[in-house]
């Protein structure tokens, strides 16, 4: 694992237009690979990832679905690293809950920030999760992180 880096509670906040976009995107991509796996689903039965790959021998419209959900899986996994680069931690796709290492009163902490919130205003210990997540103290009262 390479470095971590710190954010402090600004630097998180002016990544969050960012990674709204981008998680809105991944909630769209994640409804449409769903659909398309129900879709493929109906024309034959079961699917796993070795069948759920195209191949010449499909009929034309299980090909065409194939096709569909493999590029809906390619860029959902493409919208991950992106939202990775940013430095953020996926800590559940499915409800968009990201993570960024802090510090808090110089403790190491995760600020913690979901899909839908205006901005980063809660956070937890690096050894619990959301259920554990508490309001940030107020800007004015958290100590210089130098």
């Amino acid at each position: 694992m390479g470095s971590v880096r710190y954010f402090t509670v600004e630097e998180a906040n002016d990544l969050v237009p960012q990674l709204s976009m981008l998680m809105g995107e991944q909630m769209k991509l994640l409804v449409a690979i769903e659909e398309h796996v129900r879709a493929l689903s109906s024309l034959i039965g079961p699917i796993d990832e070795a069948s759920a790959r195209p191949s010449e021998a499909d009929p034309p419209i299980v090909r065409e679905k194939k096709e569909a959900l493999a590029q809906a899986v390619h860029a959902y996994r493409e919208g991950w690293s992106k939202i990775e680069e940013t430095g953020a931690l996926i800590k559940d796709p499915r409800l968009g809950l990201l993570d960024f290492y802090g510090r808090v009163n110089g403790e190491t902490v995760f600020l913690c920030w979901q899909y839908g919130e205006p901005e980063i205003g809660y956070f937890h210990s690096v050894d619990t999760g959301y259920a554990a997540r508490k309001p940030l103290p107020t800007l004015s009262a958290v100590p210089a992180l130098n």
